[in-house]
């Protein structure tokens, strides 16, 4: 049996995501690069396992708002 063990997380406000994210939350989880997607109302996680990928889905993001 595999244990998945991530490293980094890149939080999000669920209001910020609402703001800013075309297509709030339900898009921001559809478009996470894999399956670590995550939330509890008040901000949404998505895991990553090295830096590499956890930079290229935060530049991904900048294009989208305040980063409030």
């Amino acid at each position: 049996m595999a244990v998945l063990a991530e490293m980094y997380s890149v939080v999000v406000r669920v209001p910020t995501l609402m703001a800013d994210y075309p297509g709030g939350v339900e898009a921001y989880e559809a478009n996470c690069p894999n399956r670590t997607f995550c939330s509890d109302g008040e901000v949404c996680r998505v895991g990553f396992m090295s830096w590499a990928d956890t930079e290229a889905f935060l530049r991904s993001l900048l294009s989208y708002g305040s980063g409030s």
